[in-house]
């Protein structure tokens, strides 16, 4: 309850933005829809809150900080999909549904965007991240004023387009087209997330209008070639520039005006939501994988099925937890089932 407490109600809420905001693009809307583009900031938008949960904080020794972030990261993840897996198996045995291709297992499991069940990529984000955060926060700590900080994310952004041409036409395997292809591009957001909780309005508003200066004759250059500017989805993988400053204004946006929007949304279910992302979004993987493509089943009732119904099991699990914790410090296995 102290823990709760202690929470910048704020980004709890920003968490809970990102998540209704990959529900939405796991509904399969047209991808030239406005509302499936404008939704795109949704996974910049979760690297941005992390960044903005670790700001001033002291990550600790590198290879602890690493190693605690990872368990935080893959025990639920991979203590879920082998439950998932095995679930699936046992049905498929039953005759109840097909049986999932061993490589879709294996790529899941190593995190993969293809092959894999396709919903687990975003943690392969947030390793990445991980490996980041004690570098990047040690020179976020360092730089004096806006104009170093925002050379370090100009830089890094602009590194990342020259990286993205010179590298994925090469076809160099996974792990240079899903990790060092990722890396300086969340990376970046990251940093100025780091930045900018710490920055007043003046500066604040100063790197909102740096992005936009940035991003404002790219959306004219991908309407002349595109036919509109509403194409962030094709810079996505890996981030293109494109994609990254779209996703860091919006996400920069958001949290300059939370003393606005803050007191409409600052109810508890969402306030919930944000504070327990990762196993809603693991639960909402059952649902999701049967239902994420398919045309019969009304965009309304894939949103409750993505969002409210897994909000409803982890209020239940958390139930659970909190009595098997009742009184037995000792099963401290039981920190992984919640959050």
């Amino acid at each position: 309850m102290e823990l709760i407490q202690k929470r910048e109600p704020a980004i709890d809420l920003m968490r809970f933005m990102g998540l209704v905001l990959i529900m939405i693009a796991h509904l399969s809307l047209p991808v030239d829809s406005v509302v499936f583009q404008i939704r795109t900031f949704d996974v910049p938008l979760m690297v941005f809150v992390s960044a903005l949960s670790y700001s001033g904080r002291d990550t600790g020794p590198y290879l602890a900080f690493v190693w605690k972030r990872a368990k935080r990261i893959l025990i639920p993840v991979y203590l879920f999909l082998t439950v998932f897996f095995l679930v699936h198996w046992a049905c498929a045995a039953l005759g109840w549904s097909a049986p999932i291709a061993p490589k879709k297992i294996w790529g899941s499991y190593l995190l993969h965007l293809k092959p894999s069940i396709n919903f687990v990529w975003i943690f392969r984000v947030f390793l990445i991240v991980m490996f980041m955060t004690t570098p990047l926060a040690w020179l976020e700590k360092r730089l004096k004023g806006w104009l170093p900080a925002a050379l370090v994310f100009a830089s890094m952004v602009t590194a990342q387009h020259f990286l993205i041409g010179w590298l994925k036409p090469m076809k160099l395997g996974w792990f240079i087209d899903e990790w060092v292809l990722f890396a300086l591009g969340y990376g970046s957001i990251f940093f100025l997330g780091l930045r900018i909780k710490k920055a007043g309005w003046k500066e604040g508003l100063f790197y909102v209008a740096l992005i936009s200066a940035a991003f404002i004759p790219l959306a004219f250059s991908v309407a002349q070639d595109k036919g509109s500017w509403l194409n962030m989805q094709a810079f996505k993988y890996p981030p293109g520039v494109y994609y990254v400053l779209w996703g860091t204004l919006c996400s920069c946006i958001l949290w300059l005006t939370r003393r606005w929007w803050r007191p409409v949304l600052e109810w508890k279910p969402f306030l919930f939501i944000g504070q327990n992302t990762m196993w809603i979004y693991l639960w909402h993987i059952v649902f999701g994988y049967p239902y994420y493509r398919s045309t019969a089943v009304p965009y309304w009732l894939k949103f409750v099925l993505f969002l409210i119904v897994p909000s409803l099991i982890v209020l239940l699990q958390r139930f659970i937890v909190a009595r098997l914790e009742n009184g037995h410090p000792e099963r401290r296995f039981l920190q992984y089932l919640k959050g």
